[in-house]
């Protein structure tokens, strides 16, 4: 008697495992059916109607730094999504003491123009909206939406912070992703147009999406 009652306990655990695992199969987290049609995230389905590559992995860009003539600068800068828009997180080194100017250009080169200009290939300042160049936090038809403003170097070289970009993104027509990070050697004055005077292109990287 035991030993029947120990094989019929057996086979109903197996039978509930057996249940269990088919009401996994069947079914999803949210209780959804299997069969059911996976819905398109209105980010992968925006780009297949653009005509371009979904990039629903990307959850983060990075740019690595590297130095335009002999400035010695290098680091990195990371784009990151946050409530208030792209939180833009920069580690660099290798600058004298100041303020430089801190702009997304339109494309995403670092070699020098066709005039010879240094960096001179990631052309202006990236401008989809084209509008005039201004301060990083005035609205978005007041600025363009490249002008990240002006970073400061330590005494001891190193230029380290962190702040939120409200107007750009990493999708979308205004993705940066692709297009050039470039420092410059003075500090952007926010007025002239279109480039707030801040000078020779000392440090580029192009901005590439990290995928999950």
């Amino acid at each position: 008697m035991l030993i029947r009652a120990c094989l019929f306990s057996t086979a109903l655990f197996s039978l509930a495992v057996l249940a269990s695992g088919c009401a996994s199969n069947d079914e999803r987290a949210d209780g959804s059916s299997e069969e059911a049609t996976e819905e398109i995230s209105p980010r992968i389905a925006d780009a297949l109607q653009d005509g371009e590559e979904p990039r629903a992995l990307v959850t983060q860009a990075r740019a690595t730094i590297e130095p335009l003539g002999n400035s010695g600068l290098s680091g990195t800068v990371t784009f990151a999504p946050s409530d208030l828009g792209v939180q833009v997180t920069y580690m660099l080194d290798g600058l004298t003491e100041g303020v430089y100017g801190f702009h997304v250009h339109e494309n995403g080169s670092c070699a020098n123009g066709e005039d010879g200009t240094v960096g001179g290939a990631a052309g202006g300042h990236f401008n989809p909206d084209s509008t005039e160049h201004g301060a990083p936090n005035l609205p978005a038809r007041q600025r363009h939406l490249g002008d990240l403003g002006n970073i400061h170097a330590l005494s001891d070289g190193r230029i380290l912070g962190s702040f939120n970009e409200s107007i750009a993104s990493l999708d979308g027509p205004k993705s940066i992703i692709g297009r050039a990070l470039i420092i410059h050697a003075n500090e952007d004055d926010f007025t002239t147009q279109p480039t707030g005077n801040a000078g020779p292109r000392i440090g580029c990287g192009v901005i590439t999406g990290v995928e999950a």
